[in-house]
């Protein structure tokens, strides 16, 4: 009996000990950060320099870099992505497209934006630099060079790796930068829904049919992240980008978020010209 004991509490100290030591985030707490579009000023910030996992914020950098290849003309919209046995072995979410089939480059931006399909991601990733590992490094190196210190990709799709790590401070910096770099191509976070094989996918941001002038733009989730969110809206002549992550549920998060952005566009300045170079961010 005493010696069941001394095992239960041998297995019990040595699972406290693995579990300490293993590279982890701790377990999810709300973290945001707000910005003004316009001037790059904080509006917000609880906990937003602590280092999360993106889940599917994830792909915010992999439209990033589809849109600036499409700019670049290195691609098509017209392009068929060959989906590998890897691709179509992601878990969903996902289109479930089989090894060998193809989807339009433009219908993979919209099932990554809307559909927010893990299948597509790495499709992509493999067209564009032959290997997901690949792509995720040079992720890595865009997310350096739009000043994204805290954040290592290490797939495109934001599936949980214990190494792909982000901060709310850095994706409400990817945000505005997609949104300041690809204009046009951002429009797409706004749309409620695609057709794809006759088949109708909603939108998983609940705010854009629920919060005036949301615009936009992307939810993650998985079990080590918690419920993640970038919003952005337009209202009162205000653009505010804003970042939630961590929560215990969708309808959590999305509450959240609601009072981060109801404090932010109380805050903010009235719209000024977009400067043309970066802006500066003030930290507060």
């Amino acid at each position: 009996m005493h010696t069941d004991k001394r095992n239960f509490v041998s297995v019990f100290l040595f699972l406290i000990i693995y579990f300490f030591s293993t590279d982890t985030i701790a377990a999810p707490k709300y973290s945001s950060f707000s910005l003004d579009a316009i001037s790059g000023e904080i509006l917000h910030n609880n906990r937003g320099f602590q280092t999360r996992y993106p889940a599917s914020l994830t792909k915010v950098m992999t439209l990033y870099l589809i849109f600036e290849d499409l700019e670049d003309g290195k691609i098509q919209k017209s392009d068929l992505v060959v989906f590998s046995r890897n691709a179509s072995s992601m878990p969903a979410s996902k289109l479930g497209l089989a090894a060998g089939e193809t989807i339009t480059l433009s219908n993979a931006i919209k099932a990554l934006a809307i559909k927010s399909a893990n299948d597509v991601a790495t499709a992509v990733a493999e067209h564009l630099s032959g290997t997901e590992e690949s792509f995720a490094t040079r992720m890595t190196n865009k997310a350096r060079e739009l000043g994204m210190y805290q954040t290592s990709f290490r797939n495109a799709s934001g599936l949980h790796n214990n190494y792909q790590k982000t901060t709310a401070f850095d994706m409400a910096i990817l945000g505005l930068r997609i949104l300041k770099d690809f204009p046009d191509e951002s429009r797409i976070f706004s749309q409620k829904e695609f057709i794809f094989e006759g088949k109708t996918y909603r939108s998983h941001n609940k705010l854009l049919f629920s919060y005036p002038g949301t615009k936009g733009m992307k939810t993650g989730f998985t079990n080590m992240s918690g419920f993640n969110l970038i919003s952005y809206v337009t209202t009162e002549n205000k653009k505010i980008i804003s970042v939630v992550m961590g929560g215990s549920s969708s309808t959590s998060r999305n509450s959240n978020m609601v009072k981060v952005l109801n404090k932010s566009i109380k805050i903010a300045k009235y719209e000024i010209p977009f400067p043309k170079s970066n802006p500066f961010i003030e930290q507060k």
